[in-house]
């Protein structure tokens, strides 16, 4: 169901944001996604199953099949393959609309992160040394059952992406490191330290070209990918979980909160927000409260008319922006807080 997000800023009358909010896992989603098209978004968690639903908040379904918490789902541009990765150390290739299982593949690790190339066919994953097994990195080409490349690193994936050329892939750590790998030599052929925490993912830019990252170090920052330097740094008052960039690189959004395991003792903390940032001058431009728990992931469609997010409470919120959200880049500042939830309903059993 839809709720509109009201601002108390203007009083002229605009058409508001319009807030969806879908209950839609039992337990916390760690990845979402949507389609090339706009009209579906996928959501990860880890109660092992994967959900497919409309950009309006309708529900459509779910993918079951897994047998760990899932961390991190890719689809390619036509929508044709859909890979999640899991805790139960296998990446699965699903068929999007029956939500049949085309292929699993048993990976011996835990994937954390994963990217899809411009063939449609290929994909990658990063898989870090939980339970003791190996880091890793995978090529997985869907058209067949066995992993096509497969390298070790000396090093804890936590985000990963292709870049523009496609020959080249570039890893985030826990270390605060980013990493450019050469899938033809199979060696790391730059690095650079660009965070002093974790850092919780990294999201390329619509081009590729460059990449925003989020830190537990309660930053974001810009990455050239060509030389992984700093080109900008956004500074939030909590630790980040995720951030996105807009296709008009001019703004950036970032969530996140404090951690999960400090939420019910922390006092005086009601919402979490959804922070906008101008990528020009790096100042925080407005917010959104959307959430009640800690945000763990987000994604910018690319016409940059709307945003999905998801968290630690399981719930998926979809913003349509209207003329607030445009004004607000005139006035500067806009809070945009104050609404009441009205669910869909979609627990997974």
């Amino acid at each position: 169901m839809n709720d509109v997000i009201k601002s108390s800023d203007y009083n002229e009358k605009i058409v508001n944001s319009v807030l969806s909010s879908i209950s839609c896992h039992a337990r916390p989603i760690t990845d979402l996604k949507f389609n090339k098209d706009g009209d579906l978004i996928f959501t990860a968690s880890k109660d092992s199953t994967s959900a497919v639903i409309k950009a309006d908040g309708t529900p459509l379904g779910i993918y079951k099949g897994h047998e760990g918490s899932i961390f991190t789902i890719s689809l390619n541009s036509s929508s044709s393959n859909l890979l999640t990765g899991s805790a139960d150390l296998s990446v699965i290739n699903w068929d999007m609309e029956t939500g049949k299982i085309n292929n699993r593949y048993n990976v011996n690790s835990i994937v954390k992160c994963s990217d899809n190339f411009k063939d449609d066919n290929l994909f990658v994953t990063g898989s870090d040394e939980s339970i003791g097994k190996q880091k890793s990195c995978n090529v997985i080409d869907c058209r067949s059952k066995n992993i096509e490349r497969f390298y070790k690193l000396e090093f804890n994936p936590t985000g990963i992406m292709v870049e523009y050329a496609q020959n080249f892939v570039i890893f985030s750590d826990d270390d605060g490191f980013v990493y450019k790998f050469d899938l033809r030599n199979n060696q790391i052929v730059l690095s650079n330290s660009i965070h002093n925490g974790n850092i919780t993912n990294i999201k390329s830019s619509l081009c590729s070209t460059f990449f925003v990252s989020s830190s537990s170090d309660a930053q974001a920052k810009i990455i050239d990918c060509e030389n992984l330097n700093t080109v900008k740094t956004f500074v939030s008052e909590e630790p980040i979980n995720a951030a996105d960039i807009f296709s008009t690189n001019d703004k950036i959004v970032c969530v996140g909160g404090i951690d999960a395991r400090d939420v019910t003792t922390t006092k005086g903390k009601h919402g979490f927000d959804t922070n906008f940032f101008d990528v020009i001058t790096t100042e925080k431009i407005g917010y959104f409260t959307t959430h009640y728990g800690t945000i763990n992931c987000v994604d910018v469609f690319d016409a940059g008319n709307m945003y999905c997010s998801a968290g630690e409470e399981g719930l998926v919120s979809i913003v349509q922006f209207g003329e607030d959200f445009k004004k607000s880049w005139i006035y500067k500042f806009l809070i945009i807080k104050n609404f009441t939830y009205l669910n869909y309903l979609f627990i997974m059993s």
